[in-house]
């Protein structure tokens, strides 16, 4: 794994489905859906970052044992006849960034969101160790691509350089 800067050009944009986005509420549940869907589709996970990460240790942040729900859950689809709904952007900039394949489902014991948590765990500790700070919520997109599924974590750089 490599954690990794996204020098993103084109903003992504995901809409925000009402009633409790088709009913995903936790990050397995959103993997269930995504499996099912059509090449190309999208679903976003967004948490507030200090639910997910207890930076207040001496030896570096750690992950919550608990994943708690996401704030908001997004869609992006290719199939014709969507539903419209309220839209949610990612805007251009720069962004830590890292990317897997999902996890097979209960492999080696772990349950999909104690993967992502150990996932999570890894990001914020990489971030903290080489010095890269990030700024507002975690975003977790899951992208239905070549017939598997792609999790990335995306978390926006705070710009300490502006006038650069």
């Amino acid at each position: 794994m490599d954690l990794l800067t996204l020098n993103l050009q084109k903003a992504l944009e995901w809409t925000i489905q009402e009633n409790g986005t088709d009913d995903i509420r936790s990050f397995d549940e959103a993997l269930n859906a995504i499996a099912l869907g059509d090449e190309g589709d999208e679903i976003a996970l967004f948490w507030n970052w200090d639910s997910l990460i207890d930076a207040s240790g001496d030896d570096g942040p750690h992950a919550m044992q608990t994943i708690p729900p996401p704030l908001r859950v997004a869609v992006s689809t290719t199939r014709p006849g969507a539903r419209p709904a309220t839209a949610i952007r990612l805007e251009t900039g720069r962004y830590l960034f890292s990317q897997a394949r999902k996890p097979a489902q209960e492999t080696d014991g772990l349950t999909a969101d104690t993967w992502l948590s150990m996932r999570l765990e890894w990001f914020a500790r990489e971030a903290w160790w080489i010095q890269a700070s990030g700024t507002g919520e975690m975003i977790v997109r899951l992208i239905h691509e070549d017939g598997k599924v792609a999790v990335q974590s995306i978390r926006a750089i705070a710009d300490n350089n502006a006038s650069d």
